[in-house]
Formats: C-alpha cells, sequence, structure tokens
C-alpha cells in the first residue's frame, strides 16, 4: 500500500535529521524532535508547494480536468501529505504539544488523510485538493521562524523580522483568502456542471471536501491570533531604518 512505502520513506528522511539535530544543535529528545521536524520541513514544505502548483496549472483549463482530471503531480502530492500526516501524528505526540494545540492538530491531519487519501484512491477532485495545497507556502516561513527560535536563537534579528512579517503576509493570502475563495469557486463548479458531469462524482466529493475547506479555514483562523499577535512590534521595527532620524535640538 501506499501509504506505507510514502510513510516508511518519509520516517528514513527524518532520522538524518534527527541524528543532525543531537550534533550541538540541541539536547534532549524533544528538542532533537523538534529540530529534525523543522530541518525536514525545509524540503518537504517547498516540495509539496511546486507539486500543487504544477498540478493546480495543468488542472485548472475546465470542469472535467478540475474534477476528474490528474497529474503525476497531484498523485504525488496526495499521497505525501497523507502519508507525512500520519508520522507527523507521532512527532505531535513526540514534541508534548499542549493539550488544545494537539487536539487541533489532530482533528487537522485526520481531516487532511482522508481527504487526500480519497483524492488519490478515487481519482476525483485532483485540482481542488492541489488548490488546497497551496496554503503550504506559509509553512516555508514558519518552518524558518521555528528553526530561528529552536537553533539560532535570535530574538530581533532583521532576517528574523522580514520572515515575520512575509509569513504573516502570506497567512493573509494563502489561508484566510484563499480557503473561501476556493469554496466559492468549488461551489460555482458544482452549479455549473452538467448532470452526466455530476454523476461521475461520488457525495464524498460534494459533502466532505466544502467541509473539509471550512474546516481549514477556521483552523487557520483560530491560529492567526498568535500569527499576527507580534505584527505591530515586527513593522514597528521594519520601519526604523527607514524613517527620518530627528536632529536633536541644540539649547541656547
Amino acid at each position: 500500500m501506499w501509504v506505507l512505502s510514502y510513510g516508511s520513506t518519509i520516517v528514513a528522511a527524518f532520522l538524518p535529521f534527527y541524528y543532525a539535530a543531537g550534533r550541538g544543535w540541541c539536547k534532549g529528545a524533544k528538542c532533537r524532535i523538534a529540530v529534525a521536524d523543522a530541518l525536514f520541513g525545509l524540503i518537504y514544505y517547498p516540495l509539496l508547494v511546486f507539486l500543487a502548483g504544477d498540478a493546480c496549472a495543468r488542472l485548472k483549463g475546465s470542469i472535467v480536468t478540475r474534477w476528474l482530471g490528474a497529474t503525476v503531480s497531484s498523485e504525488i502530492l496526495g499521497k505525501l501529505l497523507a502519508s507525512r500526516m500520519v508520522v507527523h501524528l507521532i512527532v505531535v505526540f513526540a514534541r508534548n504539544t499542549e493539550t488544545s494545540q494537539r487536539t487541533l492538530f489532530v482533528v487537522h491531519h485526520a481531516m487532511v488523510i482522508v481527504v487526500y487519501a480519497a483524492g488519490v484512491g478515487r481519482e476525483r477532485a485532483h485540482f481542488w485538493g492541489a488548490l488546497a495545497a497551496l496554503c503550504e507556502v506559509t509553512n516555508v516561513f514558519l518552518t524558518i521562524e521555528e528553526l530561528i527560535a529552536l537553533v539560532w536563537r535570535t530574538s530581533d534579528s532583521i532576517f528574523r523580522n522580514i520572515n515575520r512579517a512575509v509569513f504573516a503576509l502570506s497567512y493573509v493570502f494563502m489561508r484566510l483568502l484563499l480557503f473561501p475563495v476556493s469554496l466559492v469557486g468549488f461551489l460555482y463548479d458544482v452549479l455549473k456542471m452538467s448532470d452526466a458531469q455530476s454523476a461521475q462524482l461520488g457525495n464524498f466529493e460534494l459533502t466532505v471536501y466544502p467541509i473539509a475547506y471550512i474546516l481549514v479555514f477556521l483552523l487557520s483562523a483560530t491560529w492567526a491570533r498568535d500569527v499576527f499577535a507580534d505584527a505591530p512590534r515586527v513593522l514597528n521595527r521594519l520601519a526604523q531604518p527607514f524613517r527620518r532620524r530627528r536632529k536633536p535640538r541644540c539649547r541656547p
């Protein structure tokens, strides 16, 4: 089964990062897992974004391709996402995440596993799965932020502030706006498709997919408070070099 093969490949790719994390970067299993997870993400998330972008570009042309089409990139994307979520559930518990956050992660991961595994197995709605996966752009910058916090621990460097600003900006467009806009396009296609096209779809695609869009949007909205909590300070810090320095007034 592809879940086992992809999952074992992900675990095998994760282990060198776990080993590297213990070579002077941090001590303790929890810290090593967190650093290894972030290092792995530097490769994994850009790959997902590339696959999602390629699949969207190839499948966007018509209702038929959006709902019934599939590409090599969309199949690999679905398998990678579902398998990674299975493996990452172990990481979530191993990192001793807070109970409230752990619950949200479990809900998110379980939903991703169901939706993308079904998409691969049923060969339906690959475009909409790839479109949703574009949200992984935000995780590229989040991973960099996690590495800075875990390894370099620089609290106020210009690079970190730029990364935080880009992360917040990407979060607005690739999560808070992406999912509502995608849902509108999804429903527009459903209303526009012919009876013959609709007959080729099942209740799963017509019900679970929009529910998944809504749930991921709600989760993203829940996490948004943490994302934007430090935004005013970051913007103020980035704006400082561009402000005119006031010359001190000389007293007579």
